[in-house]
């Protein structure tokens, strides 16, 4: 099943060791934060991981090659995979974890023949990306619909964003809005993973 297929480990690659950050055993800069006992767990089971300054930087936004590095890292074999795109440079840190994502077919770019290195990612564009290595057969319970906001989700991120509403990973705000555009925090980003990490299994292809 095409489903299956794409889900090569839903344990999420959740090694997810983000190149521009070194890891550490602790991080300093979250006691009281709201996602303090998340961050914690995700960087003792090395979900995500601090700064080589032993801070973590939980409300900073998060880049998508951070992010897609993050998900993609352990998914599959990149070994003979070719990207063409107008912003990605051979040797960079990011290019195995963006050759991954292809490979996955996570992604195709920015539709303009970029990938959009250095740019920060949006929840909906998060939702698509984590919604392709989930598995989603027999989805049940309030969809997207569900959000105040409905209306502003993209049309090309509807489908991704439904799954993370019925699979209960990405939800709305205390005011019921999903706000879609919005940009995605690194704390809000360990989240996701952990919660995702821990209720999905690795299914093989």
């Amino acid at each position: 099943h095409r489903t299956k297929k794409r889900f090569f480990a839903v344990g999420l690659a959740f090694s997810l060791v983000l190149a521009t950050f070194q890891p550490v055993s602790a991080v300093t800069d979250t006691k009281g934060h709201w996602a303090e006992r998340i961050i914690n767990e995700a960087v003792a089971n090395y979900i995500m991981q601090g700064s080589d300054d032993g801070t973590f930087k939980p409300d900073k936004h998060i880049t998508r090659e951070e992010f897609f590095a993050a998900v993609t890292n352990i998914l599959t074999d990149t070994g003979n995979t070719v990207i063409k795109f107008s912003d990605v440079k051979e040797g960079e840190w990011y290019v195995p974890y963006v050759k991954i994502a292809v490979a996955a077919g996570l992604t195709s770019g920015t539709g303009d023949g970029a990938f959009g290195i250095g740019r920060n990612i949006t929840r909906e564009e998060a939702a698509k990306i984590v919604a392709g290595v989930v598995y989603t057969e027999g989805l049940t319970g309030a969809g997207y619909l569900a959000a105040k906001d409905a209306d502003k989700v993209s049309s090309w991120a509807v489908k991704g964003v439904d799954i993370m509403y019925k699979k209960g990973y990405i939800k709305g705000d205390e005011s019921g809005n999903f706000n879609p555009q919005g940009l995605l925090t690194r704390a809000a980003a360990a989240k996701i993973l952990l919660e995702v990490k821990k209720h999905e299994n690795v299914i093989n292809s």
